[in-house]
């Protein structure tokens, strides 16, 4: 679409809905976007269409809601959409338009927010790429908008939860993450607006109020989310209900609130702690401990003597259940220990807490005994299926069952193999088991296991407390990791080989490595390196390989999609053994970039890193290797690249360093134009800073002036870097015009003809620039208003 008819469009889009020319323009309008929604399969034409319906839909809502849905029905019965340029067709996707039809449908939430909910719902009950847009939309239809609360009031928020309110049990299940985004939003206590005016934008932020309709939008809230929680039976989806009930509780404001804000909050603080009360003698240990969680820490913030007791009437109860109380002390990540009243204080001795914690453990192990040992176990692998992203956070649990395994290595051997809910706890009990008296068992049944292709991971992990590494046990491990492809037991061998290994099983650690890379070269898997990047940065795995196996293990970061800190702290250690393995990597690297552009790969390989965190010293002390690697690889035919192989030079050595000037000349032949076009590439990057002024300097005598080549120094010198401010161009130009000023009176024909062309290119840029900011700030100037 034309500019003209874009700005025509914008222009009706801006008068009132009652306006009978805009009426009958954007009417106009529309029938070309209901053809393209009602028919097009050519995604231009309905991406098209969907940006300029975007501009005035309101104008036309009920017929562009009928249409969008129409839409959105033929595009889930077509099988593939077509494209009038192949160019960017990946990015181009039929979920893309589907998403951007529910933003459109989002532009129309105040005005025609009942319908568009039922028609939202069915939605997500379709398609599930569509979700997060889907979840955009009852957010911003549930959150208090400050110009739609001046506009509208609380209206869709009480209307949407009204609707949620008259859903069945199973369908309430079904939208439980729209469910949980309302009320987030509705149970905020804080209302937000932004006023957009000329070079500012204004948060505006005020306190929700203490009215009717407030609090019962609260009360209803709270109500649908314990409504959802008595028909969950998913302890992670508990929890979270848990928290959305916990933001009830508390006010969260820029404004001070009201004082009957602080009473609505109160109200609805006792009323969840109430309902949190009520779970404690039904509910599993670890829904528990997450309510004494919140349940302290809302006792710990609020100055209510009414709420503090309400709270501690939780802890009353908790405490009355003694196996919460052995459960804490042995999990109890999130659990409360102790009076809480001691623990608020600011000067409490959590160190003196923890003995105590330790001392009661130990207590239990002083209990078990033949007798009792299996109901010991049962409690253990149920206390082990609490919910954790991080398994450390069980060090108590797991220390525990390695004494208890210690202590009665067969029983517990027994119950292990016999069920496989302690085998998150393999690596404990092999652990306690190499402690036992019994030390042959422990090689015995690690042995079986492997044989049976059981366990390899924990017992890889194991070795870690050996000083020694038990190499018969560990190379039987590998080896039956490597034939199974065990991936995750053999980063865990490398991991013990970086930090055990030493010279005296110096032909262990390179007949390790040499198996390991043989495997994942052939499968071209470089996840290694997430597990051996952040070990020790003393001796190293890699300082006792031989030049074959090291070249193995450098081979296989040529597969690396992206050489990130953890690749480059890598081949940092690899520098300091051989840096010629550095260039031959880059080298192998570009020819594999070439190769996965031919092939046309989705996948995003860079060959050439975006930054370098550790590799620039080891550029920068070979510069003339560094060189020699630009000059074999760049290759751009249609004028200066300086984002390739040649980027390389700057990102290692900045800022520029006078020595370089002389290397850099000795390496290029500048009358031929192929190399000058590199050297000019590796200028670029300094964007006309004065120190690579002498370099060019010295380019100018030597060169044959013509038109091309002025303009490519030009351009050269003219790029920069972030500039900040509305006329940061035109300060940068000004800038670099008067470091040059004085070439104009050099004594060389061809610096003062240069600096003559040059100074003159840049103040165009500096007349256009301003000329651009000044119409631009006018129209932002008409557009937002000046501000005050």
């Amino acid at each position: 679409m034309n500019n003209l008819k874009t700005k025509a469009i914008e222009y009706f889009a801006a008068k009132p809905h009652d306006d009978t020319k805009a009426k009958e323009f954007l009417q106009k309008e529309y029938i070309a976007i209901s053809d393209a929604l009602n028919q097009s399969i050519v995604y231009e034409e309905l991406d098209d269409a969907i940006s300029v319906l975007s501009k005035f839909i309101s104008h036309v809502s009920h017929q562009a809601i009928d249409d969008i849905v129409k839409c959105w029905n033929r595009l889930h019965t077509i099988n593939d959409i077509t494209y009038s340029s192949d160019y960017f067709s990946e990015y181009r996707t039929k979920e893309k338009l589907l998403n951007r039809l529910i933003d459109l449908l989002n532009q129309l939430r105040y005005l025609e927010s009942d319908q568009i909910t039922d028609i939202l719902l069915s939605f997500w009950d379709e398609d599930p790429l569509c979700e997060e847009s889907i979840k955009k939309f009852f957010k911003n239809l549930s959150e208090y908008n400050l110009y739609a609360v001046e506009q509208i009031g609380y209206k869709p928020q009480i209307d949407l939860l009204n609707k949620l309110k008259k859903l069945d049990h199973k369908k309430l299940l079904n939208y439980y993450p729209l469910v949980l985004e309302v009320c987030a939003e509705v149970l905020s206590t804080q209302i937000e607006g932004h006023k957009w005016e000329y070079q500012s934008v204004t948060i505006q932020s005020r306190s929700i109020d203490s009215s009717e309709e407030i609090a019962s939008i609260r009360e209803n809230a709270i109500e649908l989310l314990k409504n959802i929680y008595n028909n969950s039976k998913d302890i992670i989806r508990k929890k979270e209900l848990i928290d959305r009930m916990d933001n009830a509780c508390r006010i969260w404001s820029k404004s001070p609130p009201l004082e009957g804000v602080k009473k609505m909050v109160h109200a609805n603080t006792l009323d969840i702690l109430n309902f949190w009360k009520s779970l404690l003698h039904s509910e599993s240990l670890e829904i528990i401990q997450k309510i004494e969680h919140e349940s302290y820490w809302i006792y710990y913030h609020t100055s209510s003597d009414q709420v503090k007791t309400a709270a501690l009437d939780i802890k009353s109860d908790i405490d009355l259940n003694d196996e919460y109380s052995i459960y804490k002390n042995l999990v109890g990540y999130e659990g409360i220990l102790g009076d809480w009243k001691e623990q608020s204080r600011s000067d409490f001795d959590f160190e003196e807490q923890e003995a105590e914690r330790d001392a009661a453990i130990d207590e239990y192990l002083k209990c078990i005994n033949s007798d009792n040992l299996n109901v010991w176990l049962d409690r253990v692998q149920n206390y082990l299926v609490t919910n954790s992203r991080d398994l450390a956070t069980f060090p108590k649990l797991y220390s525990f069952i390695e004494a208890i395994t210690r202590n009665y290595p067969d029983q517990v051997l027994t119950h292990f193999n016999a069920t496989e809910k302690l085998d998150s706890a393999a690596v404990s009990v092999l652990r306690g088991l190499w402690k036992s008296i019994d030390n042959d068992c422990f090689e015995k049944q690690t042995c079986q296991w492997i044989d049976d292709n059981k366990h390899l991971y924990s017992i890889m992990k194991s070795f870690f407390i050996f000083d020694e590494i038990p190499l018969k046990i560990f190379s039987k491990t590998l080896n039956k990791a490597i034939k199974e492809e065990n991936l995750s037991t053999i980063y865990v061998a490398l991991r013990i080989l970086n930090d055990k290994g030493n010279k005296a099983i110096h032909h262990v650690i390179n007949d390790t490595v040499n198996s390991i890379f043989s495997l994942l070269n052939y499968r071209k898997n470089t996840d290694w390196m997430n597990h051996v990047w952040f070990a020790n940065s003393g001796d190293c795995f890699l300082n006792h390989l031989s030049a074959d196996n090291l070249e193995l293990v450098v081979k296989n970061i040529v597969f690396v999609p992206q050489i990130d800190y953890r690749v480059e702290s890598i081949l940092e250690k690899v520098a300091l053994i051989d840096s010629t393995l550095i260039f031959h990597l880059f080298d192998e690297r570009i020819q594999t970039g070439k190769e996965k552009d031919k092939e046309d790969e989705k996948s995003r390989y860079e060959d050439i890193p975006y930054e370098l965190h550790f590799l620039g010293p080891v550029f920068a002390q070979n510069p003339k290797d560094l060189i020699s690697l630009i000059k074999k690889n760049y290759r751009y035919e249609w004028g200066i690249d300086q984002f390739g192989v040649s980027s390389l030079f700057e990102k290692s050595i900045k800022p520029y360093k006078p020595e370089m000037t002389k290397i850099l000349l000795n390496s290029f032949n500048i009358k031929k134009e192929d190399e000058l076009n590199i050297l000019l590439s590796i200028i670029t990057r300094y964007g006309g800073e004065k120190s690579i002024l002498d370099l060019v300097k010295r380019i100018i005598k030597s060169v044959d002036l013509n038109e091309k080549t002025i303009n490519d120094l030009s351009l050269s010198l003219m790029a920069t870097g972030v500039v900040t401010g509305e006329y940061g161009f035109v300060e940068a130009y000004r800038k670099k015009s008067s470091d040059v000023k004085e070439w104009l009176d050099d004594k060389n024909e061809n610096i003062r003809y240069f600096a003559k062309c040059y100074i003159d290119s840049l103040n165009q840029y500096i007349d256009s620039e301003t000329r651009r900011i000044d119409e631009q700030i006018t129209i932002q100037k008409h557009k937002y208003g000046v501000d005050d």
